[in-house]
């Protein structure tokens, strides 16, 4: 092919973006999984549903950030839930990645969190949280900072701290720092250290349904301001029983009364939305196992869009080899 088709192996070098394109290697969050086109749709039409069920019509003066607004007392709520099941290295991962790269340059509210063999399930919960929140704290650090977005933290702050009690608010504070640190005036409410020097996030287990309910309190108050919401669960096959109960209580059991999780004016317009991505090992989870057994009770409760990834072709193989290396197929 070099003899007869000598012009596919010439690369223009002399431009650096020209060179960058023609190798393929760079890309954003939106770029192209090859052989995972089908499952990349199915993520995508979830998240459309769920942007177009949140998404309110612009003010007549406002910009394309001003998308959306407060919830009501009225507002309905719609969560999506999408499991993607494969064999290690399968790209579960990557797809997860796509789907949020996707959902922030759309300006989604986004959690994420990886489970492992070391780390309690509560912690990676909790720093989903903190992370999170973190956003919050830099946020606040920048003097050219998105008005919009700094109401809508505060707004989430406002709903936590009425839907809590003192001794709940303050283990809320514990178990995520950045909560208190976005918000100056709070942090002098608590301390970030027991008297024994040891912080709360490195504590295992303390009133395990008290902290589910306050997870959930959290993550209602950050759905109910507005902003359609990514939650992802990478490797669940390393989760046990409270995670899985986290993520029932929002696919099934989600309470629709909305009204102690809104504030302001009524809008009808405006819903509440959330989409809840997971991924697990096939080949690492029993089919009796209370993972798959959950997943099945979700499904029946709830359609949910269950994927599983399976190996790449021969001809998606052959086509990322020839765009990694800018060979011609």
């Amino acid at each position: 092919q070099m003899i007869t088709r000598p012009k596919l192996f010439l690369f223009d070098r002399t431009c650096p973006k020209v060179a960058i394109s023609d190798t393929c290697l760079f890309g954003n969050s939106d770029k192209h999984l090859i052989g995972r086109e089908k499952e990349m749709g199915a993520l995508m039409s979830a998240k459309d549903q769920v942007s177009v069920h949140v998404r309110t019509k612009e003010k007549e003066q406002g910009d394309a950030c001003d998308c959306y607004s407060v919830s009501s007392q009225g507002g309905d709520f719609l969560c999506e839930t999408a499991i993607l099941s494969g064999y290690a290295g399968c790209g579960k991962s990557s797809l997860l990645n796509f789907l949020i790269g996707s959902c922030e340059k759309d300006n989604w509210f986004v959690l994420s969190c990886k489970f492992d063999k070391q780390a309690a399930e509560h912690m990676v919960l909790a720093r989903a949280f903190d992370d999170f929140f973190g956003k919050w704290h830099d946020l606040g650090k920048n003097a050219d900072r998105d008005q919009l977005m700094h109401k809508s933290f505060l707004r989430v702050s406002r709903l936590i701290m009425s839907a809590v009690d003192d001794e709940g608010f303050d283990q809320l504070c514990r178990f995520i720092p950045n909560f208190a640190r976005a918000f100056p005036p709070l942090s002098r409410k608590i301390r970030f250290q027991d008297q024994d020097g040891i912080s709360s996030m490195d504590k295992v287990g303390s009133a395990g349904k008290q902290l589910l309910s306050l997870f959930n309190v959290v993550l209602k108050s950050i759905c109910s301001v507005g902003y359609p919401v990514l939650f992802t669960f990478d490797d669940l096959q390393w989760s046990q029983s409270f995670a899985m109960e986290v993520i029932k209580e929002l696919v099934v059991n989600y309470d629709h009364d909305t009204a102690p999780y809104s504030l302001g004016k009524s809008n009808n317009n405006t819903g509440q939305g959330l989409f809840v991505a997971g991924t697990y090992r096939s080949n690492e989870v029993e089919d009796g196992s209370d993972l798959i057994r959950n997943i099945q009770y979700m499904n029946e409760s709830k359609k949910v869009n269950i994927l599983n990834i399976v190996e790449l072709k021969k001809a998606d193989v052959t086509q990322l080899i020839s765009v990694k290396l800018c060979l011609p197929l």
